[in-house]
């Protein structure tokens, strides 16, 4: 994904990102189903930006104009780094080929390759702490890492070019924070920046919690009493919660 901003004002907001990103998985999904979302720039206002992302449609889309400048974007592989009960951490690399066509001869310089990485949750996450599977975290995860392999190959005045032009298009999705999601992408967020001990021990107490949810199956409604009487709200955030009531909640569900 690319920012570009009406004004240098301030960096856009990490959840910002994430935004773009989820709007990516129903890209992906459109693409497995044989559909098309006919957009390929998404759109999000943050205060007073207007901020503008190229999507994996239009790291396609980047792809094509390269071509046409004589420079082919070659997809490599993806690779999984690490992959953990909760996530996969997924690496792809993308590599630059300046190509010559010379009558019946093709002349392939190499000149640079990139690599793009991405972690991608196997689980949806509700804003009440419940999860449900996703069915299809291999194939947006591999999507998204090759997305961002493909732009750090190109140009930040040709992102700019494309973006402009699905602009007149008129293909441009607005993507807009709701409720359901997003206390998962802000706590999502957190984990792309330097993390305090207590900060450590929450984010490894979350997913402990959430797995033993999980796993016992337990209700929603119980999920929202037990967050009443451990967090003090059935609509604590539990990223904001007491490290303390955490432990003593990951210990009341393994007694």
């Amino acid at each position: 994904m690319t920012e570009i901003a009406t004004r240098p004002a301030v960096p856009a907001a990490p959840e910002t990102y994430l935004l773009f990103d989820r709007a990516d998985d129903d890209a992906v999904l459109a693409r497995i189903r044989g559909a098309s979302l006919a957009a390929c720039v998404y759109h999000f206002r943050q205060g007073g930006q207007e901020l503008y992302g190229l999507g994996i449609d239009g790291a396609e889309e980047c792809k094509r104009e390269m071509a046409r400048q004589g420079e082919v974007l070659e997809e490599e592989d993806v690779q999984i780094e690490r992959e953990t009960d909760d996530a996969l951490f997924l690496k792809a690399r993308a590599s630059r080929w300046a190509v010559k066509v010379s009558g019946e001869s093709v002349v392939r310089v190499k000149l640079d390759s990139a690599i793009g990485v991405k972690r991608q949750a196997k689980f949806l996450i509700r804003r009440d702490g419940t999860e449900e599977p996703n069915g299809f975290y291999w194939e947006q995860g591999c999507a998204k890492a090759m997305r961002n392999a493909i732009l750090r190959l190109t140009p930040q005045a040709l992102q700019q070019k494309v973006i402009e032009a699905f602009k007149a298009q008129g293909k441009v999705r607005e993507v807009q924070m709701d409720p359901e999601t997003a206390g998962a992408m802000v706590e999502e967020a957190h984990g792309l920046f330097p993390k305090s001990p207590e900060e450590e021990e929450r984010l490894a107490l979350i997913p402990t919690i959430r797995a033993i949810i999980r796993d016992d199956h337990i209700p929603e409604a119980k999920v929202k009493k037990l967050k009443e009487v451990w967090l003090g709200s059935a609509e604590a955030d539990p990223m904001k919660a007491d490290v303390a009531a955490l432990r003593a909640l990951r210990d009341h569900l393994s007694a």
